[in-house]
Formats: C-alpha cells, structure tokens, sequence
C-alpha cells in the first residue's frame, strides 16, 4: 500500500470506528440512544457460527494473514476489493456487489467483520456495507481476533465452501463526504459544534490543504482518530469498546 494511499484512508476510514458525540449535542445523543447491534462479543460469534444467516468476514491487507489462521468459517475479504484507487476511493456498485455475493452474502445475511490489518479496515469494510445499505445488518467483532485468541477460541486454516449469495445495494449517498463538502461544512457551521481530527504524519497531503477543524457527517455518527483510543477498554486484547455512558462521560 503506498503512502498517498495509505494517507488518504487514514483521513477516511478513521472515522468509522465506532459512534462519539459532541458534548454540546448531549441531549440528542440520549434521546437517539445507543446502537449495540454495530458490534457483537466473541461470545455471541462463537454461539452463531453455524448460523446459515451469519457471514463472517476476514479483513486483510494479504492472503497469508487469513491462511495463517481465521475464525472457523471466516471469509477472506482484501482491501483491494473495497478500495479502489492511490485516492482509497469507493469501487463501483456492481462491483461491490459482486465482491459481497461471491463471499455468500445475501440481503438476509447478518455480517460479523474483523481485521488483522491496520484496525480501522474494519470500520472501512462496515462503512462500505452501510453505504450499500446493509448496515443494520452489519456488526463489527468487539475486540477483534485478538479478542477471539484470548478467550481461547479455535482457529482455522482451511479455505470454506461459500456458495454465492444474492445482494441488492440499497444505496445511502448520503454517508460520503467529498472533501469540497467537507471544507463548506467546517467553513459554515459553528466552531463549537466542530470536531477536530488528525491527519496521519505520512500522508503525502500538504499540511493546510484540508481546514481545521473539520467532521464527518453521515447517516451515522462516527468516531474521530484522536478519540479511537480513548474509548477502548484495556483487557488482555487490544480494544473492546467501553460502555455507552463511559464514552458520554468523556471529556473532548
């Protein structure tokens, strides 16, 4: 992955995460509530495996990341077919389309997503899938693989047989921000209902080409680089999400 690239999906694909929100827009957050069917346990994972309706999907950057072991019935999904571009751009629909049936998913299918390539991948991955308008249909595995490893869940190796699935994108344009919209949000609304977030030190993208601060705004809320760390919870793995009311206590 070269560094334009790489910085362009760092500016990107930061933000979906997990959800934030401003302190000053905390009463709408209560009153919108919290959406825990974005993320489900390792626990819950382990009970639905052998659920014909549940497709999990194996993020990676390589093919020797998945061949390295997997969870059981895990598909191999490369970046490559959901980025498209040394600009990280969304690929076409029918493209997507494509990639998505040929892994088994269906417009009945419950999704579960993990990365064992630079961690928001997977938040990449969800973010394709809900502007594809499976979202609500699309989790993201709380704490990842390496959750799954420390509560000592088998592995695989094996390749699956995946019969092709039947997709229909719904599409919600409304999640992309092209970086004009972005620069006319930050210029018109309010500096305190602004966000700041941080630009990735190896991107090739000069320093003042994009205005601070900036947010992304979408069909979702979504979390910022400079809260990503703050919100997980330190276990024996490398980030569960906190609790709801944790993350509302938290100081911006």
């Amino acid at each position: 992955m070269t560094i334009k690239r790489f910085g362009w999906i760092t500016i990107g694909v930061v933000l979906v995460v997990a959800c934030a929100f401003l302190p000053s827009r905390a009463v709408a957050a209560e009153a919108a509530g919290v959406h825990p069917e974005m993320i489900v346990s390792a626990k819950w994972l382990a009970e639905h495996l052998n659920d014909p309706k549940v497709v999990v999907l194996h993020v990676a950057d390589k093919r020797s990341e998945y061949d390295a072991g997997h969870i059981p019935g895990a598909r191999f999904l490369s970046l490559d077919d959901f980025i498209e571009g040394q600009d990280a751009e969304l690929p076409t629909t029918e493209k997507l389309k494509d990639t998505f049936e040929k892994l088994g998913v269906s417009d009945d299918s419950r999704v579960v997503i993990y990365t064992t390539a630079w961690y928001p991948m997977a938040g990449r991955a969800y973010y394709t899938l809900d502007y594809l308008g499976h979202g609500d249909h699309t989790a993201l595995l709380d704490g990842g693989i390496d959750e799954w490893r420390v509560e000592k869940r088998a592995l695989a190796t094996d390749t699956p047989k995946v019969a092709r699935g039947s997709f229909t994108p719904h599409l919600h344009p409304e999640v992309r921000a092209a970086l004009e919209d972005v620069k006319k949000i930050s210029e018109q609304a309010p500096k305190s209902d602004l966000l700041c977030w941080i630009r990735d030190r190896r991107s090739a993208i000069p320093t003042g080409t994009l205005p601070e601060p900036c947010i992304f705004t979408g069909r979702r809320r979504w979390l910022t680089p400079r809260t990503t760390r703050s919100f997980c919870r330190r276990t024996n793995s490398k980030s569960c999400l906190l609790p709801a009311a944790s993350i509302r206590g938290r100081s911006w």
